[in-house]
């Protein structure tokens, strides 16, 4: 009995549909196998399907063709440690040249090259010490003017009990102490916290800051894009207002 040529076109029947996948992969996964044997090669194959129907869901999505899985697995994880060691040798070179970095741009107030790096670090690695309260300490002396609301991270119709609660984080995070290397724009970062807190918690001095800000709120002057403030009187320096909110569960 010949063989024919099968129509390359959607198997509409399910029960055949099944019977031909099963079928075709096990020649497919066989010469896959070969392939690898032969050659002495590392190979593995990704089988899915958009179609509602397809059976392929009860087989999964990777097969691997070699008993070599871990093999695999590790030369994967080997290759992406080789680029990251390629682009920042080691952990701590990395923060020292972070810290280097930061206390240079702070100097000259210049925020933004500050946080890309920083944003850098935490992609990287997110568990490096010191990231996450440099971070803030840098937003929050990033911010111009007296933005109370965005210095605590909160809304303006937030409750006393809110406030104490997001004062608390705050602080915890910018505290001198946590850092160390950074202490004098922790200082500074602290101060705006507390001023907020300040005014804030006090019923007559919030009455009288958002008396104050609301007019400039409203003001077209202020094009508002997302979680950015851009104040037109300044867009010719790309003075950009960071707002930013806690969501740390500390």
């Amino acid at each position: 009995m010949g063989r024919w040529k099968v129509p390359m076109e959607l198997i509409i029947d399910e029960k055949k549909r099944k019977l031909a996948f099963i079928r075709r992969k096990e020649c497919s996964l066989k010469k896959a196998r070969e392939l690898a044997t032969l050659c002495d090669v590392n190979v593995f194959m990704i089988i899915s399907s958009d179609y509602q129907k397809a059976p392929i869901r009860s087989y999964g999505l990777l097969e691997f063709c070699k008993d070599g899985k871990d093999n695999i697995e590790g030369e994967l994880a080997k290759t992406k440690k080789r680029n990251l060691e390629g682009k920042h040798p080691k952990r701590s070179g990395f923060m020292d040249k972070l810290k280097e970095v930061a206390i240079l741009n702070l100097k000259q107030k210049r925020y933004a090259e500050v946080l890309a790096y920083v944003e850098e670090a935490k992609n990287l690695w997110s568990e490096l010490d010191g990231v996450i309260n440099l971070e803030a300490v840098i937003k929050l002396r990033s911010m111009e003017g007296d933005k109370h609301y965005e210095v605590l991270g909160v809304s303006t119709k937030a409750s006393n009990v809110e406030l104490t609660r997001d004062y608390r984080k705050t602080m915890f995070v910018v505290h001198p102490d946590k850092c160390l290397e950074f202490s004098k724009a922790a200082i500074e970062a602290t101060k705006r916290v507390r001023d907020a807190y300040r005014v804030l918690s006090d019923d007559d001095a919030r009455r009288n800051y958002d008396h104050m800000f609301k007019s400039l709120s409203e003001s077209p002057k202020n094009h508002h894009v997302g979680s950015l403030v851009v104040s037109s009187k300044r867009r010719s320096e790309l003075s950009v207002i960071i707002i930013f909110r806690y969501m740390s569960n500390v």
